[in-house]
């Protein structure tokens, strides 16, 4: 098992699996996301070396990206416009549903982060009955704000949430 970054050729495959997790999670009633993130946006991410993926026997079974922002969108009432890190889009493989990877990839993200001694990450998620909010506190995120936003894709409830990662030892 090996977290590193998505190699240009395995773009394709990433941003299939992500469409595969929000078709999925849709089908189930599930709205994390309303629509796949825009493929350009992945691209721009990956001329940046933004995206990652957590791979078992060489497949990738768990995409994500670490991304930082100056514009901080929604959340600029409470960030303002200083530069942060972003934990964006965890697309864990559908047909490896419920075996932790997506914690496991999250993690390794963070160890990623601490290696370059980065000391906190942010990520919003949609508020879906309070199961992601609880998910990403067991990850020792902490809820610092919630908002109602508005896109062409529809309407929904966001929570921001921060972990510190400063203080941590590998």
């Amino acid at each position: 098992m090996i977290f590193r970054r998505i190699e240009d050729f395995e773009l394709d495959f990433a941003y299939e699996l992500h469409c595969e997790v929000v078709d999925y999670l849709l089908k189930k009633g599930i709205k994390q996301w309303l629509r796949p993130i825009d493929k350009n946006k992945l691209k721009e991410r990956q001329l940046r070396k933004e995206n990652f993926g957590l791979f078992i026997n060489e497949k990738l079974e768990v995409f994500l990206s670490i991304t930082k922002r100056k514009k901080n969108f929604e959340w600029d009432y409470i960030l303002g416009n200083k530069e942060t890190v972003w934990l964006n889009s965890v697309s864990v493989n559908i047909h490896n549903k419920n075996k932790g990877l997506g914690k496991l990839a999250i993690l390794k993200a963070i160890e990623y982060l601490q290696y370059f001694k980065i000391q906190e990450v942010y990520l919003d998620c949609v508020i879906n009955e309070g199961f992601l909010v609880t998910y990403y506190k067991n990850l020792g995120f902490e809820l610092l704000s919630e908002t109602s936003v508005t896109y062409k894709s529809g309407s929904f409830k966001l929570a921001l949430m921060k972990k510190n990662i400063n203080y941590e030892t590998k």
